[in-house]
């Protein structure tokens, strides 16, 4: 008896040994997975491939997977794998890999982008190596049941090119202490049920579409058209600190509750965790040796800080998964809080009320897209504008080495500073140039040498930590390869091209489709409807609820029934005769547009035409605008047969150089025309900050390589104008930018990093919402651009602008 309860002893302790190994307090034996078994595909059975160009070669042969590619690509090899959360392992491989460049290289990974958000990377391997043992140590997050283990060639945003062979792929779980593993932070947000219908997508269109209405009623009605009122009120200074206090803690909650339901946008949030644990895992010197990372230095050395401090704190231990994510957002908000800072001291140095002051530091703390990019999305673009702004700031009091100083900081934070370059050193230029300022010349020489040394020294110095095994200056290469790194006409970003049908597309196709000459001209047509109809639509809107106020018949209401009966025939048209389809689009603008003139004959009899739309506001814009809506496209398209006619394509990249181009000429006569009238930044601001605006939202608008969020700057720029100028059009460009931006960045984050990217990208509703903004942004800039000259053509020897 006493010997078989001794066995049963023995067998229950050899169990609980066994429960203890398999719940991970211990280690456990490898899994090595055999390649030895393959399916019809010729690869090993549980794996499949992954690919962005789909231009590889995968095969298996005696227990050795090959991938090879000869684009840059980010292939991988995948297979699920069940882990116990909270959970560390070691996948391992030995490599072996001949010419890999560029990107990620040849890594091993972890790719649970599509189901929680998480992915990590082994260091990669490139050049040719001969065998190479390689691992990737990696910890499970909470809640986390399966991972994607991947044997990969390149990585998100980081494409490579060669070939690699991986064989003896294992995978073991293991406590040791001297191994570094990397922690998989997941979105619990992100795991949207796949068997959701495209209807069930699209029903949030209906919630953006219904968030931007309200948000726009709100700063045109509650803000635009309140400004008087706003403006004029009364307040102690004390006062007005206690009012931006709850500015901030509004914008605050709004922010933390945004950051608690979207966590963020996936792809971006998992880049800052990832690239911070790198660099506080002290990996300086490999970071960017043959690595394309989209970012420059100086964000990193931050992402890095913040980890450290995160980990010195033990946040990820205590914290919740928003406080954490939120911890990576807090610098856009801080950022956001200083902007708003600067522009209430910018309207006490100029004599603005306490009101403008609090009215225009509430337009950036709680604006809509300011509030969705550093609360829902999680980007950094307010970083950016500061820094702008602050370099900006020191111009205009003549402080220009630390200019120098502010602008080089700028540059290392995001590549896009660099737009900015053009102008700020312009009006170094013509200050030097000035007649008034000639006994400071010298001086002025001097500080603008220094301050242009100062900047290139800073971003060397920065950057130094950073070369590994590249040149001291690499990060050169980096500055003028930088907008090449997504070589689309536009990336998400709702502007001109994307009003042609060119968003995502690739940067060397021929503008318009690159059809016929008849089928270009059917697009370019249909660009000018969309733009005419609303920027006709928009102008009666107005015009008619001003008639209504003041009592003044029913001119509008004549031509808005007009335009309504004329829909109704345009729409019929094309529903029979399906042949002017294309031109659908081209009828309707047509019917707006002769609606608007129906109201101006009526309004203004025919002999006065000229001299009522000097007069009045509504009219002269609203035409001007169409006027403009009209010939951009049929410019476009002339310019593409005239370089048919050499022989030549225009293509999406030669056009936005072009227009780009144009665009700095437009800034530079801008310029000129302000010191011709002996006027200086350094005396008015308006010079800097608006023409610093227009000149990037052209860039914008129909230069080549953007995205959603690099119009940003300009809304902030705008607000910092119309406090030194108070121009009423310059606010509601501002407005209706902030307006066009945010419904862009919602669309954009909902079809790029959710489900719904399967089921309603590219769909009729999508479509839809791209053509809707990208047209009012589009209008806005055309608007922007009539504003601006008019303001030209009054630009009086003094210096008075009407």
């Amino acid at each position: 008896m006493k010997k078989k309860f001794q066995t049963v002893a023995a067998a229950f302790l050899l169990c609980m040994i066994l429960l203890t190994g398999c719940s991970g307090s211990g280690e456990i034996a490898s899994v090595v997975f055999d390649f030895s078994d393959l399916s019809s595909n010729g690869l090993p059975i549980g794996w499949s491939t992954v690919s962005y160009e789909n231009q590889y070669t995968a095969d298996c042969t005696n227990g050795i997977v090959t991938l090879s590619s000869d684009v840059l690509d980010d292939c991988r090899l995948v297979r699920e794998f069940p882990v116990s959360e909270k959970t560390r392992y070691v996948l391992e491989a030995e490599l072996k890999t001949e010419n890999v460049i560029g990107g990620q290289g040849a890594a091993l990974s972890i790719d649970n982008y599509s189901v929680d958000g998480s992915y990590v990377y082994s260091d990669g391997l490139f050049g040719t190596n001969d065998w190479t043992p390689l691992e990737l140590a990696f910890e499970t997050a909470a809640g986390q049941k399966t991972v994607m283990l991947a044997l990969r060639l390149g990585g998100y945003s980081n494409v490579s090119q060669g070939t690699v062979q991986f064989r003896n792929v294992s995978i073991r779980q293991t406590n040791d202490a001297a191994v570094s593993f990397q922690k998989l932070t997941t979105k619990s947000a992100k795991s949207e049920s796949t068997s959701k219908s495209a209807s069930e997508y699209e029903s949030y269109f209906s919630l953006i579409f219904w968030e931007t209405v309200l948000a726009g009623a709100v700063l045109l009605y509650g803000v635009y058209l309140q400004r008087n009122r706003l403006e004029s009120m009364q307040s102690t200074n004390k006062r007005a600190v206690v009012i931006f206090g709850i500015l901030v803690l509004v914008g605050l909650f709004i922010r933390l509750m945004l950051c608690h339901i979207f966590k963020g946008h996936a792809t971006d949030m998992s880049c800052w965790i990832a690239w911070g644990n790198q660099i506080a895992d002290g990996k300086f010197a490999t970071f960017y040796d043959g690595t394309w990372y989209d970012y420059p230095p100086l964000y990193m050395l931050f992402l890095g800080g913040m980890t450290l401090v995160m980990r010195f704190l033990h946040v990820s231990e205590w914290g919740s998964e928003t406080l954490r994510l939120f911890c990576y957002m807090i610098p856009a908000f801080l950022c956001d809080i200083g902007c708003g800072i600067l522009v209430m001291r910018f309207c006490k140095e100029n004599g603005r009320t306490i009101g403008t002051g609090l009215l225009l530091s509430g337009l950036i703390l709680l604006n809509p897209a300011a509030i969705f990019l550093s609360g829902a999305w999680g980007q950094i673009d307010s970083v950016l504008t500061l820094l702008l702004l602050l370099s900006f700031e020191a111009f205009r009091k003549n402080r220009r080495i630390l200019c120098g100083l502010w602008f080089a900081l700028a540059v290392l934070t995001k590549w896009q500073a660099l737009i900015f370059g053009p102008i700020l050193a312009f009006v170094y230029l013509l200050t030097i140039w000035n007649r008034q300022r000639r006994k400071t010349v010298g001086m002025d020489i001097l500080k603008t040498v220094v301050a242009v040394l100062g900047a290139f020294l800073l971003i060397f110095l920065v950057s130094l930590p950073f070369r590994g095994t590249m040149s001291p200056f690499w990060i050169v290469n980096r500055f003028l390869n930088a907008s090449s790194g997504y070589d689309y006409a536009t990336v998400e970003g709702y502007n001109f091209f994307a009003l042609i049908h060119a968003n995502w597309v690739k940067a060397g196709k021929e503008v318009l489709g690159g059809g016929s000459a008849g089928a270009a001209f059917a697009e370019a047509m249909n660009a000018a409807g969309r733009l005419l109809l609303m920027v006709s639509a928009i102008t009666l809107g107005i015009q008619s609820i001003r008639d209504f106020r003041d009592r003044r018949g029913f001119a509008s209401i004549i031509s808005l029934g007009f335009i309504v009966l004329g829909f109704l025939i345009a729409r019929t048209i094309v529903f029979i005769f399906s042949a002017v389809e294309p031109f659908a689009w081209a009828l309707y603008g047509a019917v707006g547009i002769v609606g608007l003139l129906g109201w101006l004959l009526q309004t203004a009899s025919p002999g006065t035409l000229l001299t009522y739309l000097k007069e009045n506001e509504t009219a002269f814009y609203g035409t001007a605008t169409a006027v403009l809506s009209l010939a951009v496209p049929l410019f476009t398209w002339l310019l593409m047969l005239v370089f048919r006619l050499f022989g030549a394509v225009l293509t999406y990249y030669i056009f936005g150089t072009l227009m780009i181009a144009v665009a700095g000429i437009a800034a530079v006569w801008i310029l000129w025309r302000f010191h011709r009238a002996y006027i200086l930044c350094t005396e008015n601001p308006e010079l800097l900050y608006l023409t610093s605006a227009c000149f990037m939202l052209w860039v914008f608008t129909f230069g080549h390589y953007m995205h959603e969020r690099y119009v940003f700057p300009v809304l902030i720029l705008l607000l910092f104008a119309y406090a030194w100028n108070r121009d009423k059009r310059i606010l509601l460009s501002a407005i209706l930018l902030s307006i066009t931006t945010f419904l862009n960045e919602q669309v954009a984050m909902y079809v790029v990093s959710k489900g719904a990217i399967d089921a309603i990208r590219g769909g009729e509703r999508h479509n839809l919402f791209i053509t809707v903004c990208s047209a009012m942004e589009v209008l806005t800039s055309l608007y922007l651009t009539a504003v601006v000259f008019r303001k030209q053509s009054r630009l009086g020897k003094g210096g008075d602008i009407q």
